[in-house]
C-alpha cells in the first residue's frame, strides 16, 4: 500500500485562462521586432562590406598599375629620362590595355 505524506502546503487552484489570454502574441510579436531589428543591422553590415570590398579592389587595382607604369619606366631609363611618360597619355593607355581583356 502507498504511503501518502502530507505536506502543510496550500492546495493548488486553477488559474483562470483568460488571465494570460495574450501574453503568448506580445512574446512573439516583440521576438520579431527583435528579429526584424536584427535582419536591419545585418543588412546596413552587408552595404558596409560591399562598399569596403569596392574599395579594396579599386586600390589592387591602382597598385597593379603603378607597378606596371614602374618597370616600363625602368626598361625604358632614356624615354622615362625624357619625359614620356605623361600622366594623361600613360593613364589612357593603361586603362585601354587593362580593359581590353574584358
Amino acid at each position: 500500500m502507498r504511503r501518502v505524506e502530507k505536506t502543510n502546503l496550500p492546495p493548488q487552484r486553477a488559474r483562470p485562462a483568460l488571465r494570460q489570454a495574450g501574453f503568448t502574441l506580445i512574446e512573439v510579436l516583440v521576438a520579431a521586432l527583435l528579429l526584424s531589428i536584427g535582419l536591419v543591422g545585418l543588412a546596413g553590415l552587408q552595404g558596409a562590406s560591399l562598399m569596403n570590398n569596392q574599395s579594396s579592389f579599386m586600390r589592387s587595382q591602382v597598385t597593379a598599375l603603378a607597378y606596371d607604369l614602374a618597370d616600363r619606366m625602368r626598361a625604358n631609363v632614356p624615354g622615362a629620362n625624357a619625359n614620356a611618360y605623361k600622366p594623361a597619355v600613360v593613364l589612357h593607355a593603361l586603362t585601354t590595355a587593362a580593359f581590353a581583356g574584358l
